[in-house]
């Protein structure tokens, strides 16, 4: 079983080294998907969302928000999905014997100019 990942704030700028935690959009428990955003930070010239880097659950954040966060600090701990026993047993089962079938615009559009066509050509040779 794999562990709950530590994520640590990222490099900001080579210039600056730290930002502001503005607020959290995340609270422990939520599950949350790759790219997600879970808090917006500040540096000296621009604010920016600090985003998951893959899916899972959030099981704490160790920093409140209003903290001077530094390039390389724990932020959050993140149990991935795998991981994350309420999604392990998930799976796309894919279709189901009694979803209907919809069939593709463009194969009936294909189907219907090949009956038109094919009733020309009979038509033609008949003559």
């Amino acid at each position: 079983m794999t562990e709950d990942l530590d994520i640590a704030a990222p490099a900001f700028t080579e210039e600056l080294g730290e930002a502001l935690l503005v607020g959290w959009a995340v609270a422990p428990g939520d599950r949350v998907t790759r790219g997600q955003k879970l808090a917006e930070i500040e540096t000296d010239k621009a604010s920016t969302e600090l985003t998951a880097p893959q899916g899972g659950t959030i099981t704490a954040l160790l920093v409140p928000a209003g903290t001077i966060l530094r390039a390389g600090q724990l932020v959050y701990r993140l149990r991935p999905l795998a991981a994350d026993p309420a999604t392990a047993d998930v799976t796309d089962p894919g279709p189901s014997p009694d979803d209907p079938i919809v069939a593709d615009p463009a194969d009936e559009a294909d189907s219907l100019l090949r009956e038109i066509l094919g009733a020309e050509l009979v038509k033609e040779e008949e003559l």
